[in-house]
Order: structure tokens, then sequence, then C-alpha cells
């Protein structure tokens, strides 16, 4: 049985970008890996940029990606919808997505907003329907 979550993070221009993992989502693993792997956003948006994955590792090489490792005919596995805004982004990533167990989210540490300048950057989780909050 798979742990099901989704992997986002706020890019430069304030619009929401994320990937799916299927393996071990929860916060002992996934959430795990992210907090003390991915501090850095450049490394996560390499994460991203390697679109959905079956089981995150603490590199984005080690990492087992659908599209590069797996099936490369799959176009819908490369990545999942990428929301303009934060609001955008928390009023509709649950919606058709009672599969996913977890959702986690890179975002400044000041905040939502201004991205662009962040010089710190943090993890939020949202269990099942859950509200975001720092792990």
């Amino acid at each position: 049985m798979s742990t099901r979550a989704l992997i986002y993070k706020i890019e430069s221009d304030n619009s929401v970008k994320g990937i799916y993992c299927h393996f071990s989502g929860q916060i002992e693993a996934v959430g795990q890996i992210l907090k003390e792997s991915y501090k850095n956003p450049k490394k996560t948006q390499e994460l991203i940029k390697l679109g959905n994955i079956s089981m995150l590792a603490e590199t984005p090489e080690e990492t087992i990606a659908y599209y590069r490792d797996i099936d490369k005919e799959q176009s819908e596995l490369e990545s999942w919808p990428t929301f303009s805004n934060w609001d955008e982004f928390d009023q509709n990533i649950r919606k058709n997505n009672n599969l996913i167990d977890y959702i986690y989210v890179m975002v400044p540490y000041n905040g939502y907003i201004n991205s662009k300048e962040a010089k710190h950057w943090t993890w939020l989780c949202s269990e099942y329907q859950g509200n975001f909050k720092e792990y």
C-alpha cells in the first residue's frame, strides 16, 4: 500500500508548482527527507523538474522519477498542476485529490509572498484534508 504525497514549492513569480510522490509520503519518511535534505530552494527546484516520482531520496539524482527512470512515454506523469498564487493553490489543491495523504509546500520563512527576496525557507505540511502547518 502506498502513502501518497504532493511536493510543491512557491516559485519566484509566486506561482506554486509541484509533483506527485507515490511511496512513503508520511512525515516520518518524505517529510523528514524534505526537511533534512531539501533546505535549499534550488535543490527543491531540481527535484520538481524531474516530474512525478515513485520514491523520494536525499538527492534528485537518487530519487526514482517516473519520466526519467521508469516510463518515458507517459507524459501525464511529468508534473501536477501549477497554480498562479498561494490562494489558488490552497483553494484547489484538495479538489479531486482524495487519495493524497500528505501535501508538502516549501515556502519563504517570512510568509507566502516575495519569494524572490526570501533568504530562508521552510516546509509546511497538510495531512489529509487538514490545514497547512510547519512541522
